[in-house]
């Protein structure tokens, strides 16, 4: 037969239930898809939320700066390449326009890059080749491109658009004393894939700055 287990508690009446580790075991079950699928919801929106917080801290009315790339080859020989940027967010305070114009050398001295972003689909991006004398207009594909012969591609420049990735939240590691979420993206599509060039993406997102 079954027994009965007192459970005290303060300044509540003693209450009674029956011990049977069978039943305490199946109703566990029964609630452990909804608690686990819960918990799966909220890391979802969680990390979503995370790459939303890193690419709206990109976004200031505007800005210009001053870059200088240094390539180097195999055999470690360097080359600096130098340019000037601006940016100005639109009306929508969503999409950024962005302008760069190389400096030196002088091979590339006068090229210059406008990309336009659109949240409702493909950017626009156009470069000035001033040898020639003409501006090419970029199709999406070209975003996997690289950047006036840098490592960077278009679209590293430019952004990737959360909704074409599928985020999952690896780990959270410490990097020079501070607690990072490391984050893997893989695209949600394979013309995401393809005009990317990224057939997976890593961010190390400060924990702090949330």
């Amino acid at each position: 037969p079954d027994k009965c287990c007192p459970i005290e508690e303060p300044n509540m009446s003693t209450l009674y239930r029956r011990c049977n580790p069978t039943a305490m075991v199946l109703l566990l079950l029964g609630f452990l898809p909804t608690l686990l699928s819960g918990t799966a919801r909220a890391q979802a929106l969680t990390e979503v939320a995370i790459m939303q917080h890193n690419l709206a801290a990109t976004k200031v009315s505007s800005s210009t700066a001053d870059a200088t790339f240094t390539l180097r080859t195999k055999s470690g020989a360097e080359r600096t390449r130098k340019s000037f940027g601006a940016t100005k967010l639109q009306a929508n305070g969503n999409d950024n326009m962005r302008a760069v114009r190389f400096l030196s050398p002088g091979d590339i001295n006068g090229t210059a890059t406008l990309m336009i972003e659109h949240a409702g689909g493909d950017d626009d991006m156009w470069i000035y080749l001033p040898a020639m004398k003409k501006v090419r207009r970029l199709a999406a594909s070209n975003k996997r491109d690289s950047f006036i012969g840098t490592d960077f591609s278009y679209g590293d420049v430019m952004g990737h658009k959360v909704e074409d990735w599928k985020h999952s939240l690896l780990d959270e590691k410490t990097r020079d004393g501070i607690v990072h979420y490391v984050i893997e993206s893989v695209p949600v599509s394979d013309a995401v894939r393809d005009d990317s060039g990224y057939a997976r993406r890593m961010t190390w997102m400060r924990k702090d700055t949330l």
